[in-house]
């Protein structure tokens, strides 16, 4: 019956009034042999408080009731002795037990019974039965019940330091930035496309920045004028336009391609361009398709 002991030391804390018995750790019957366990455990487990306290909760102690002893049929009185003759008077004598030195008799104590010492032993328990009891609480306090309510936690895979997690993030934003950033670079400006003053168009990207790389870019400045450098880095032509006044919210700032091809620069149109030197590549690049523009040729700038 191992789930009725588990029970009743479940019960034990909840139950018992004194805070001695309360804050004691029940661990179990290690280390004790079943037979003084089960000799141990009897006088518990056949009280009617315990039996009670398991009923409360739903236990069934069927197994822990003693069985009641068999009801004994009384047997017949035997019928009762016809009546004895009366015994002659004694004799009265005039020397009494006194006078002779014998002891007086107490004729008026009654000797107590075999049935009333039974009943006495049965009321009175022995000092050696009850010291058993003691010691079989004491042993109760050591064991341990398992508890039913304990988890055991999955094991999980070691995590990284929240650290190392930002950093990875900002790389891979910064990464993703500088990408976008090469790509507006070296993008040609298309129709309907423009670029603001002071912006740039760089035909190599950010490869630009390294040693031994193309040069090429084209340049927006906040003065009405887009200038191309070669691969060398020297100007090679240019467009000039006009510059908004902040108080015009129509006008369209920068150097901006028209649906028909035509360029606006600070919403001046823009019908010359003027090389330096050999003649000017306008596409495919830095415009996607090339503009219908008349060419003033000059001598190039040291």
């Amino acid at each position: 019956n191992k789930a009725v002991v588990n029970d009743v030391l479940t019960q034990v804390p909840h139950s018992v009034t004194e805070d001695a018995l309360r804050q004691k750790n029940y661990i179990g019957s290690e280390g004790i042999p079943p037979k003084e366990c089960a000799r141990l455990a009897k006088p518990i487990l056949s009280d009617d408080k315990v039996l009670y306290m398991l009923q409360s909760s739903g236990i069934d102690v069927t197994a822990l009731q003693e069985p009641s002893p068999p009801k004994v049929e009384p047997a017949p009185e035997p019928a009762p002795a016809p009546p004895a003759p009366p015994a002659p008077p004694a004799a009265k004598t005039k020397t009494s037990s006194k006078s002779r030195g014998l002891p007086a008799t107490t004729s008026n104590k009654v000797k107590p019974t075999e049935k009333a010492k039974s009943s006495a032993n049965v009321a009175k328990p022995s000092v050696k039965s009850s010291k058993r009891v003691v010691k079989s609480r004491e042993r109760v306090t050591d064991v341990k019940v398992p508890s039913n309510d304990t988890e055991i936690a999955p094991k999980t895979a070691p995590q990284p330091p929240k650290s190392w997690v930002m950093t990875f993030i900002l790389v891979g934003l910064a990464a993703i930035g500088l990408q976008l950033l090469h790509l507006f670079l070296v993008e040609p400006i298309g129709k309907g496309q423009a670029l603001m003053p002071g912006g740039w168009k760089v035909k190599s990207g950010l490869l630009y920045f390294l040693p031994n790389s193309e040069k090429a870019s084209f340049h927006m400045n906040f003065k009405g004028v887009a200038t191309y450098y070669g691969a060398d880095n020297k100007k090679e032509w240019e467009m000039v336009g006009a510059v908004c006044h902040g108080d015009d919210e129509d006008c369209a700032r920068g150097v901006h391609i028209e649906q028909d091809g035509s360029i606006r620069i600070g919403g001046k149109k823009v019908v010359t361009v003027t090389a330096f030197g050999k003649s000017p590549v306008l596409s495919p690049w830095p415009f996607e398709s090339a503009p219908k523009l008349a060419v003033v040729r000059r001598p190039r700038e040291n």
